[in-house]
């Protein structure tokens, strides 16, 4: 969704929408990237801390990007360093209060985050089996016997917290001081359950890399927040903000025929972007017994009447997935396996069942009634040749035990 209702000059097309465009407000959501693109404006992730991306080892010579494009080691011993992008020399990287950012910063953000950050930098970040300074400029990160081949990724998007602005014994407490960071906004106005308001500093350090070109253009950054899908729709039909992407099929069916609709202000359409779709699944854990059978599987897949929960429920807006990367490019359903993924499944000739493999596979359809017999009689015969049958209204399997 896009509204005119502050640029009524502006036509329904992209190519019409963004040059006259003076400016743009946007709800925060993950999605906003989503949409921002589609503008050719995406929002960086973190636009006040840098991450761990600006530093060199003293022996710069010795890692050539013929041998190491990125400074990754995953042997004995792992560790890496990291990648000078692309420039022989070490970018110093300064804080929003003009310090330098410095190694042992980047080893206190490591351990601060790792004893009281979020779920997720505690997890990861435990890993690392020792943080080492080597200089001024250079971190070495030791992971010992870890075999997790993304940590070295995941520690490089590391924010680097200032160490000289943040008591760790008060850092989980709540707090309306922000804190410093090294990235091109610092946080301006905030209004506590409400807004932020994240200003351009012109004095960011980076902002003449050539990493940073043509990138951190507004001067003022401000996220809204909302309590509820509901009161968010009705802020974007008062026009308090323009772009809005929805993801309720009775909202999109329901919920839009306000006035700024009905005269054109507001432009309602969909489209496709070519990117895998994101699903709603049921999955089987297939460690416990009870799924341990494809057959049990296959009868209980057939038992979900897609096609009447979408007509009832969804007014017939959504479609069924037939694999991990539906709608893209990647997707290989509906598409026989090619001659170079038959050699790599050779030597496992039962790994994947010939309906897949010839492309012929495609989750089970029904008639929408939500009593389609013909495919229940399907699951029901699945179930008997795996050893289940109906007993006193209960599945029963050969073990005599309901389920």
């Amino acid at each position: 969704m896009r509204s005119l209702l502050d640029h009524p000059e502006l036509g329904p097309s992209r190519d019409d929408l963004y040059p006259g465009c003076r400016r743009l407000v946007v709800a925060a959501g993950p999605w906003s990237n989503a949409v921002l693109e589609w503008l050719g404006s995406p929002l960086p992730l973190e636009i006040t801390q840098e991450q761990v991306i600006y530093y060199s080892t003293p022996h710069l010579k010795e890692f050539d990007p013929a041998r190491f494009p990125v400074w990754i080691w995953m042997d004995d011993p792992c560790y890496y360093g990291f990648p000078v992008m692309g420039e022989a020399a070490t970018k110093v990287a300064q804080d929003a209060g003009g310090r330098p950012v410095t190694a042992e910063d980047v080893v206190f953000s490591w351990q601060l985050l790792r004893d009281h950050g979020r779920p997720n930098h505690r997890t990861y970040y435990s890993k690392v089996v020792k943080a080492e300074v080597l200089g001024e400029r250079v971190v070495r990160f030791d992971f010992g016997a870890s075999e997790d081949r993304e940590l070295p990724l995941i520690l490089a998007l590391m924010p680097v917290l200032a160490k000289h602005a943040i008591n760790p014994d008060t850092f989980e407490e709540t707090s309306m001081t922000p804190l410093v960071g090294s990235g091109p906004y610092v946080v301006g106005k905030v209004d506590a359950g409400k807004s932020i308001t994240f200003a351009r500093n012109p004095d960011y350090w980076g902002k003449n890399l050539g990493v940073n070109r043509g990138t951190w253009n507004f001067d003022e950054i401000r996220v809204d927040y909302y309590r509820d899908q509901n009161s968010f729709h009705e802020a974007f039909k008062k026009g308090l903000f323009d772009l809005r992407k929805e993801d309720d099929p009775g909202r999109w069916q329901t919920g839009y025929d306000f006035p700024a609709l009905r005269d054109g202000r507001v432009v309602k359409e969909s489209f496709t972007s070519g990117l895998p779709k994101p699903t709603f699944n049921f999955v089987f854990n297939t460690r416990r017994a009870v799924f341990a059978d494809i057959r049990v599987r296959e009868a209980i897949a057939l038992l979900f009447d897609f096609e009447w929960i979408n007509r009832s429920i969804f007014f017939d807006l959504y479609r069924r997935s037939a694999g991990f990367f539906e709608g893209s490019e990647l997707s290989a359903s509906r598409r026989p396996a090619d001659a170079r993924e038959r050699a790599l499944l050779a030597p496992f000739p039962d790994a994947v069942r010939a309906d897949v493999m010839d492309g012929t596979w495609a989750p089970a359809r029904t008639d929408g009634s939500g009593r389609d017999r013909k495919v229940l009689h399907e699951a029901l015969t699945l179930l008997n040749e795996a050893g289940w049958e109906v007993k006193d209204g209960r599945l029963i399997n050969a073990r005599s035990e309901p389920r």
